[in-house]
């Protein structure tokens, strides 16, 4: 039957906000704590993706 190798679903991969190692259960983060900054700074306006349509002024 099986082995018990198994092969991890996804590359290990560095967390992006403090570089540690990721874990499985909050991919791609090291811990809920740095997820939830992450998720803390897209609320707060801290990201941002850039629009390809021009902005209008209130004139048009």
């Amino acid at each position: 039957m099986m082995n018990g190798n198994v092969e991890p679903l996804r590359k290990a991969v560095s967390c992006p906000n403090c570089s540690s190692d990721s874990a499985r259960s909050h991919y791609p983060f090291c811990s809920k704590r740095c997820r939830e900054m992450d998720l803390h700074r897209w609320f707060s306006g801290s990201y941002v993706l850039a629009s390809q349509e021009p902005e209008f002024s209130e004139d048009e």
